[in-house]
């Protein structure tokens, strides 16, 4: 069935298997050249989906939204001190905004932020996750010239993001496409704060298989090794990294 208004991008769900987090990256509006309102994150009831009730539907508890988004990517639930909480990432600029089309370095970047779904109906934006290269001021600058910066599924933004466990972590590892691997300490949720980086963009005078253009194009979501204090990492145009953490950002993954 198709529903109207609803181009849901990326869906988990929560421990007991009831709640779904959906990323609704919404629909261009031909009208004002933007993305359609809606374009955020849908909490929606499954559980008598997932109690496998005949003729059961899916039923949306909430709608949020939240200022410069691009394109809802995933919401991976978390639980900190009791509460309950889910770290979303937007990936790329607003490609789907017609707008985009003319103004590529003037397009949000929606990057990431931690949002509280204590009651699913009134979830709220507790911090984001960015980085400096995500305001919009630094995106229109200089950087707009780097290697693979304005092709429109590169550039600096974000892309995905995972935790090394959902009770409680303490770090969360982000793939920030042209700024590489990004990590975060969340250990509290209001106030995250970059720890530490990896980046190993295209070597000089060598040839992607894609995007054929230069610069990093980390896209995938970090795996993490706890034993090893380490963080597996893939970037699409140099290939598969186990970045070992150090300056005690390894004591964050225990």
């Amino acid at each position: 069935m198709v529903q109207p208004g609803v181009n849901y991008h990326g869906l988990r769900f929560s421990a007991d298997g009831d709640t779904m987090y959906a990323a609704n990256i919404g629909q261009p509006d031909t009208g004002t050249l933007d993305l359609a309102s809606g374009t955020g994150l849908d909490i929606l009831d499954v559980s008598k989906v997932h109690d496998r009730v005949a003729g059961a539907t899916p039923r949306v508890l909430s709608k949020l939204t939240w200022p410069a988004g691009s394109i809802p990517q995933s919401a991976d639930p978390f639980t900190r001190d009791g509460h309950d909480y889910v770290p979303e990432m937007d990936e790329f600029a607003d490609m789907f905004s017609l707008k985009n089309a003319t103004d590529r370095a003037g397009a949000p970047v929606g990057a990431g932020r931690i949002i509280n779904v204590d009651d699913p109906r009134h979830p709220f934006v507790v911090s984001q996750l960015r980085l400096e290269v995500h305001r919009a001021d630094v995106h229109r600058g200089e950087q707009h010239d780097d290697p693979g910066a304005n092709f429109p599924a590169q550039g600096y933004a974000g892309h995905y993001c995972s935790l090394p466990r959902h009770n409680n972590p303490k770090i969360a590892g982000c793939s920030m496409i042209a700024s590489g691997l990004r990590l975060f300490d969340i250990s509290d949720v209001e106030h995250p704060r970059e720890v530490a980086y990896f980046n190993k963009p295209q070597r000089p005078g060598s040839r992607p298989t894609f995007p054929d253009v230069a610069g990093a194009y980390a896209m995938s979501a970090p795996a993490w090794d706890k034993k090893n204090g380490s963080v597996w990492y893939t970037d699409a145009n140099s290939g598969f990294y186990n970045v070992k953490l150090t300056n005690g950002v390894a004591e964050l993954l225990r």
